[in-house]
């Protein structure tokens, strides 16, 4: 099966991004796992009119959704990541099969990468701070591996996952100081090249403002023309 959920936040009150329903093909609301740190706002977006921000306070603080437990071999995940200047504490989405860990997409002051016990893959090997970047990530449960590239580029080679099972929680944890933003979880299906444009919500002619980046860059920062 392919990743089956979506969510922009559009649809949500600015306020704690706790008990959030938005969206469609989840199996659960958002919902705390310790603090109560991440944030609904709408002055720093990826697409549309609401983000998620957040700030890491305790190194613990987290926020999971869940979503049927993932099968086959191709399950493709997108998601719109940023981080705040001063930002050096790690940020990680991590992936669960019920209480099982089996990866994450970490965030540093330096790079974007996939990480298990096997080991690293870079996605962005160079990650600017204020900047948007779409990673998408394609999640292979039959093989128990995993692999990651920026929307637009070519995919890392695979990394074995840890734990066992279908994957069937999202889990967004920074450490302790890390300020950032996560915003537009979907399909890649939904995200393709020739719906650049509408993906990311804006007219063609928008895409500095969206991306932070001066428009001949933005090949390098979205991965597109």
């Amino acid at each position: 099966m392919a990743w089956p959920a979506t969510d922009n936040f559009d649809s949500y009150s600015n306020g704690s991004l706790n008990g959030g329903a938005g969206g469609s093909g989840w199996a659960s609301n958002w919902a705390n796992v310790v603090g109560d740190i991440f944030t609904v706002q709408g002055t720093t977006v990826y697409q549309g009119s609401k983000a998620i921000e957040f700030t890491g306070v305790s190194g613990s603080d987290a926020i999971k959704r869940t979503v049927s437990a993932l099968s086959g071999t191709t399950n493709e995940i997108v998601l719109a990541v940023r981080r705040a200047t001063g930002s050096l504490a790690n940020m990680q989405y991590v992936f669960f099969a019920g209480a099982s860990f089996r990866g994450q997409i970490q965030i540093n002051g330096t790079k974007i990468f996939l990480a298990t016990g096997g080991g690293t893959r870079d996605i962005v090997a160079s990650a600017a701070a204020d900047t948007w970047y779409l990673i998408v990530v394609d999640i292979d449960i039959t093989n128990s591996q995993w692999r990651g590239k920026e929307f637009g580029g070519s995919y890392t080679s695979y990394l074995a996952l840890d734990g066992s099972g279908g994957i069937d929680t999202v889990q967004p944890a920074p450490d302790t100081g890390h300020h950032g933003f996560f915003d537009d979880i979907r399909p890649l299906a939904s995200a393709g090249p020739a719906n650049v444009k509408k993906y990311m919500g804006v007219a063609q002619a928008s895409i500095k403002k969206a991306s932070s980046v001066a428009l001949a860059s933005v090949k390098k920062i979205e991965g597109v023309a």
